[in-house]
């Protein structure tokens, strides 16, 4: 197949409007300078992206997911700490109504059990990580692998 085009892009329009297969296309036109891979081209990270967590894709992938894990706890914490307080409230003013206090100690107990639980989250990340993949941040800061 012979094809006078200046980009791959061009070549490839020509080549699939005439009726040819993507693929044997892209095998035709790599000749023209082009990638011959794709046709859109390189597709680069944002330099937002990239100035904050790093031009390796998987590195910022990584950072990112870490990012969004230990925004979640925080925010667990958070919550915990509002739940607390309005449970602390709810049992000051209950009197000596038995059921609102019962309510009240129940709503700190869970509140403390869930701050537990989202504070060991991290010990536990950290002991799987090491016992399974020999390192104590495997898991805390993901990093995923380019193909």
């Amino acid at each position: 197949m012979n094809l006078l085009a200046s980009t791959y892009t061009d070549c490839m329009r020509m080549c699939i409007s005439g009726g040819g297969i993507p693929s044997t296309c892209g095998t035709a036109c790599a000749s023209t300078g082009g990638s011959g891979s794709s046709i859109f081209g390189q597709i680069k990270l944002p330099t937002a992206i990239t100035n904050k967590y790093g031009a390796d894709g998987g590195l910022a992938i990584g950072n990112l997911l870490n990012l969004v894990f230990k925004s979640l706890i925080v925010m667990a914490g958070v919550y915990a700490l509002f739940n607390l307080i309005f449970a602390g409230y709810a049992f000051m003013s209950a009197g000596d109504d038995a059921k609102k206090v019962a309510g009240a100690w129940a709503k700190i107990w869970q509140s403390l059990w869930g701050l537990a639980i989202a504070a060991g989250a991290f010990v536990l990340a950290a002991v799987f990580g090491q016992l399974i993949f020999g390192q104590w941040d495997f898991i805390l800061n993901p990093q995923i692998p380019k193909l």
